[in-house]
């Protein structure tokens, strides 16, 4: 780490500052204050790009190592205009390094010259410096960078306190910085004027561009391409995307231990959330979901950066399945179930756990990874008699969802795969009919293989009538034994199933599901047969990585969601590191 000298002064106000100081240069000093030292002379000249003499350009001096967080205003001898010509001039002590600040208000360009060194005697010629529009520095902070944290140029009047500035994603925006480049861009902290920490060296601003500077403190870094030519017809936004890492992509043994310090940019600097699955440094293997938020459409072109290499960096805090984004539940299903009552972890932040339902001291009943019933790490098997998982959070029945899991099967029994239960449904009247309408949103599987949803619409009488039962059911088997990706998702107008990223069954009008509180299970929905096809409760066969949306997802969406999940997908691809 690279550590500057700092003069003990009183800390100024925190905020972005166009203006600071050093007592050193008061202008009784400057002027000799009767000794014999002259002052030095710092001539030089402001034009605009196309070579013209830029008039009325305010020109500022600063100390080259110049903090504008923690340092007095400039003394106004530092502070001149250009005449007619677009020349300045200021007296200066000698044997000191100074950048010269431009800054026309009238239409905001902006220019540096930096590192002026006076001499002792005579008048040193600090070059011309060319007008443009100013540009912007969009950082990623260091964890830890906030409470007294800011950062700063040194030599220039930008410094911007850390609080109030990060955004969600950990990253602060400089802006109306003149183009060039700058020897450094650091972080500071107010009240502990030794501790230091470089973020960029040699830092390019170009004329209205924005730089980037992401993850400074991580020593090696990687592209990843993705490529969706072919995949979706339309943008979509805010996808999770499986990305699986092998001793190819990267050294497992440059990494921290669990993959905490893992991270992932878009091409234009901007930080990802990440969620780090599974972390074996033994066997070199990683996977890894990166939230992105925009996936373009038909596109070779877009590429991230993963960044690793901080022993300092804790786990990411952001979350690929956050309830901003829907998410009611996501289970991995291959952390062993915990508790009480046994139940697998939410890898998002709704906290609704699956429990594992079943006998308990019976092996075959109580669902638990299996090794070998999973497709991204381990599973859950179901036996078809009495096992299958329970969310631990109820809510109201929702109008619009998504659910999502992988599943595999060869069993000719059928059964209930998915289904919202709402308990207080259960033995109620509803006109002359009395029965158990608690289940809803249902998704089951036929002797033959044959996938069915449906749901019931609320009467517009409800809750004195119940309403009627819509289905809707895909021609081809399933129980053939291989996974397969099936996504549940229901909205205002419409309902559909889709398998394998490909749209199997629809419905189309009118939808009002039943609002009632209740909670999803997994593999069992309830008793009761509203159904004809419906020869079994229970559904046999394994499950994996389940996701529950109260949100709907767009077919693009799904496919897109299907690919970044399937085996031997192409989205993602690690390139050789590059540093």
């Amino acid at each position: 780490m690279r550590l500057f000298p700092r003069h003990s002064l009183p800390a100024a106000a925190s905020g972005l500052f166009l203006a600071g100081c050093l007592g050193l240069f008061e202008s009784e000093k400057l002027a000799g204050n009767g000794s014999e030292v002259e002052n030095a002379i710092v001539a030089g000249r402001i034009v605009t790009a196309n070579g013209a003499s830029a008039p009325a350009t305010d020109v500022s001096l600063y100390p080259v190592e110049f903090d504008a967080m923690v340092q007095k205003p400039i003394d106004p001898a530092f502070i001149t205009t250009t005449d007619s010509g677009g020349r300045f001039l200021f007296k200066a002590a000698p044997g000191t390094g100074f950048n010269v600040w431009g800054h026309r208000r009238a239409d905001g360009l902006r220019c540096v010259l930096q590192d002026v060194q006076t001499s002792a005697k005579g008048t040193v010629d600090a070059g011309m410096g060319t007008l443009h529009v100013p540009g912007r520095l969009r950082i990623t902070l260091p964890e830890g960078s906030g409470e007294g944290g800011y950062v700063y140029i040194p030599g220039t009047p930008l410094a911007m306190s850390v609080d109030g500035a990060a955004d969600s994603n950990g990253t602060m925006l400089i802006d109306s910085i003149p183009a060039g480049r700058f020897q450094t861009v650091v972080l500071g902290r107010k009240g502990k004027p030794g501790i230091m920490r470089v973020l960029g060296t040699d830092v390019p601003i170009n004329p209205g561009a924005t730089t980037y500077l992401p993850y400074t403190e991580w020593q090696y870094s990687a592209p990843v391409r993705m490529n969706t030519a072919g995949l979706v017809s339309k943008s979509v936004y805010n996808v999770p995307l499986l990305l699986r890492l092998t001793g190819a992509d990267l050294d497992f043994s440059q990494a921290r231990g669990d993959g905490s310090d893992l991270r992932f940019t878009r091409d234009d600097g901007v930080t990802l959330p990440c969620h780090v699955q599974a972390w074996d440094s033994t066997g070199a293997k990683a996977t890894v979901w990166i939230r992105m938020d925009t996936v373009f459409a038909d596109s070779e072109k877009r590429q991230l950066k993963m960044f690793w290499g901080n022993s300092r960096a804790a786990a990411q805090k952001r979350t690929v399945f956050d309830t901003s984004d829907g998410y009611a539940g996501a289970w991995h299903l291959d952390a062993a179930p915990t508790g009480t009552v046994p139940a697998f972890p939410d890898a998002g932040t709704a906290g609704d756990a699956a429990k594992a339902m079943g006998v308990l001291g019976k092996p075959d009943s109580m669902p638990a990874i299996g090794a070998a019933d999973g497709i991204i790490g381990g599973g859950v098997p179901l036996n078809g008699k009495d096992s299958y998982l329970m969310g631990s959070k109820d809510y109201p029945g929702p109008a619009v969802f998504t659910v999502s899991f992988w599943f595999r099967t060869s069993s000719n029994q059928g059964g209930k795969m998915l289904g919202f239960v709402m308990p207080g449904l259960k033995g109620v009247t509803y006109g002359t009919k009395t029965g158990n309408f608690n289940f809803d949103r249902v998704v089951w599987m036929t002797d033959e293989g044959l996938l069915h949803a449906g749901f019931t619409m609320r009467s517009t009488s409800y809750p004195t009538i119940i309403g009627a039962w819509q289905s809707f059911t895909a021609a081809k088997a399933y129980n053939d034994g291989q996974w397969h990706y099936l996504s549940y998702t229901l909205w205002d107008a419409g309902a559909m199933l889709v398998v394998d990223g490909a749209k199997v069954a629809g419905y189309i009008g009118l939808v009002r599901p039943l609002p009632d509180v209740g909670h999803w299970r997994i593999g069992y929905s309830g008793e009761g047969k509203w159904d004809p096809e419906w020869t079994s409760e229970y559904f046999a066969g394994s499950v994996d990585e389940v996701r529950i949306s109260h949100q709907t997802r767009s077919e693009d969406w799904l496919k897109l969601d299907y690919e970044a999940q399937r085996p031997g997908s192409t989205l993602l691809s690690v390139e050789h590191p590059s540093r």
